[in-house]
This record gives structure tokens, C-alpha cells and sequence, in this order.
């Protein structure tokens, strides 16, 4: 398990600079037959150096994307696989070590999903429209919305927002409540957007 001070969803990509000795050996354990590990946010203790205690709910991550360096040093890629709980936390290795029980957001299927991802669809687009024009680069996305969890998991990749709303949006079990919470989100950094740039960085 890698303890971060930062949220991964299923699907995202997170770039990684391994130096600690413990986490170059976890990463060595990992890659004989591409073996997950657990990415969870701290809840306390530090990133680097003494042992830290792990929110409950994380995501499995998979290695992509290995650069190795000098001194046994990793630069890669964990790219979010499934959400899980934390049962149990061992100390046993260098590195932390979990008990894991899958638990993947629930309702995906249901009609209410997917009219609450058509609703928040258009707030997304006109969001990351907002944010290309402020980092002046172009971030595509279709027209109309993909299936529902992939939506869901879709936001966060672009809301720029402290890692605790980030961990709370990751900690909600249900695909429609996940949608609608993310709804009103959007709509608030919208208007942030809007009263920093001007209603002309979305095009109006």
C-alpha cells in the first residue's frame, strides 16, 4: 500500500517519483506478474518517511509507463484500477501491507445513473472548456456523455479542489449520489472560473 496526500480514482493516471527505500522495494514486488497495490489517501503521519494511517477507502493502481533511474529510483505511471476498503493494515513488510475488500460504486446501471450523468455532462464540458482556456490548451470531449461511472470518474480528473473533497466524492457508494454531489461542484467551480476570468473564458 503507498499512503499519499493525494486521491486516485479508477481510471485515472497519477505520476509517481519513487526514492524511498521501502517503496522501491514495493514496486519490486509489484512488477512479477503486474501485482496492484493500493493507493489511499493519509488520514495521518507523514508522505515521506515515518509510517502514515490510510483513509479507509482507496483504489488499486497498476504500474504503467516504468522509467528506471540511478540509485534503484522509479519514475512511473499508477493507473486507478478499482475502487476498495481497507479491512486491516499489517506492518509486517517495509512497506504498509492491507487486508482489501472490493467495493465498487453501486447504482451504475439504474436510469437514474444515467440521467444524472446527462444532467452533469454539460457542466463538465463547459468547465474543462473554462480551464483550457486558462492554461491555453485544448482538452477535448464528446459531445454527449459516456456511460455513467465513467462520468463519475471522469471529474475528478480536472476539479483542481482540496484532497479531502477529493476523498469525500471517492468515499460516496452510490453512482447517482456521486453525480449529483459532483453536479453541484461543478457548478461552483464554474462560477469561480467565471468571477476570476470573466464570462468570455467559456466563450459566451
Amino acid at each position: 500500500m503507498f499512503p499519499l496526500n493525494t486521491v486516485l480514482f479508477p481510471g485515472m493516471r497519477l505520476p509517481l517519483h519513487i526514492f524511498e527505500e521501502r517503496y522501491k522495494e514495493m514496486v519490486a514486488d509489484c512488477l512479477p506478474g503486474d501485482r496492484p497495490f493500493v493507493v489511499a489517501l493519509i488520514e495521518s503521519g507523514p508522505e515521506v518517511g515515518g509510517p502514515a494511517q490510510p483513509r479507509a477507502i482507496g483504489t488499486t493502481a497498476l504500474i504503467r509507463d516504468l522509467e528506471r533511474l540511478p540509485e534503484g529510483r522509479f519514475n512511473l505511471t499508477a493507473v486507478g484500477q478499482e475502487r476498495i476498503r481497507i479491512l486491516d493494515v499489517k506492518t509486517t513488510r517495509p512497506y504498509l501491507m492491507a487486508a482489501v475488500e472490493f467495493s465498487p460504486a453501486s447504482s451504475a446501471a439504474l436510469p437514474a445513473a444515467k440521467h444524472g450523468a446527462e444532467k452533469l455532462w454539460p457542466w463538465l464540458r463547459r468547465y474543462v472548456k473554462g480551464l483550457a482556456r486558462v492554461v491555453e490548451t485544448d482538452i477535448p470531449l464528446p459531445e454527449s456523455a459516456p456511460d455513467p461511472l465513467t462520468v463519475a470518474y471522469l471529474v475528478p480528473v480536472f476539479l483542481n479542489v482540496p484532497a479531502d473533497e477529493r476523498q469525500s466524492l471517492l468515499e460516496i457508494d452510490e453512482v447517482t449520489d456521486l453525480l449529483e454531489r459532483e453536479r453541484y461542484i461543478l457548478r461552483r467551480e464554474v462560477a469561480l472560473l467565471r468571477a476570476m476570468h470573466g464570462s468570455d473564458i467559456f466563450g459566451d
